[in-house]
């Protein structure tokens, strides 16, 4: 079992506690049943609004193992700040998964560089570095025999060159990046939009995947 940090971008009528974890827990359940495995499970972690308002929406009994009520994601961060913080988290995650600026020898470097840059210059990172990675592992592989042999090696290659490459399309196909639209499962990316209508909220969810 693994578990990671997924953001939801989301449009909820209420920011009073209870009404906005109903609402968040409907969204999440209507999302869960078109794109998540009957074995996975998740927990809402916290929202944020675009004027910086945040709500914890982690249970008191499980506060203990998510570190918090939730609204220690925002710890430090200027309420000014938070919207577009949360942005940038959402974007952060996309491109570890991505693999972006990742070097096998040392992939805490590429978090660091990552975590350097702004909103912008990050995406601009993504869209110059990505098409030409996936160019490059495209015609190597076009450009090679298949194995007569299964090849462990060359089957793991491939089967991350094809996950990138999905993360990417679905990066691209967002109205809102790195928010993605669409039936996408949470093995196959880390942000989606939710809202419909108009997004006013961003949702903060811990999802545990076997």
């Amino acid at each position: 079992m693994s578990t990671d940090r997924y953001w939801f971008l989301s449009h909820i009528e209420s920011m009073v506690e209870v009404e906005v974890r109903e609402e968040i827990e409907t969204q999440l359940a209507d999302f869960w049943q078109d794109c998540c495995d009957p074995g996975d499970w998740y927990t809402p972690v916290g929202v944020v609004s675009p004027p910086g308002r945040i709500i914890g929406l982690v249970p008191v009994e499980s506060q203990k193992d998510h570190g918090g009520d939730g609204t220690h994601l925002w710890a430090g961060i200027p309420k000014a700040r938070r919207w577009a913080w949360t942005e940038l988290l959402a974007l952060r995650a996309v491109a570890q998964d991505l693999e972006l600026f990742r070097d096998r020898r040392d992939s805490h470097q590429a978090t660091r560089r990552i975590e350097t840059l702004t909103f912008e210059d990050l995406l601009q990172a993504i869209h110059q570095e990505i098409p030409e990675r996936l160019a490059q592992a495209y015609r190597k592989m076009a450009g090679t025999r298949p194995p007569r042999r299964r090849d462990p090696r060359r089957a793991v290659w491939e089967s991350r060159s094809f996950r990138i490459s999905e993360g990417y399309r679905l990066l691209r196909q967002a109205d809102v990046s790195p928010f993605v639209d669409g039936l996408a499962s949470p093995r196959e990316y880390r942000a989606f939009d939710l809202h419909g209508e108009g997004a006013n909220a961003i949702a903060v969810v811990n999802i545990h995947t076997g």
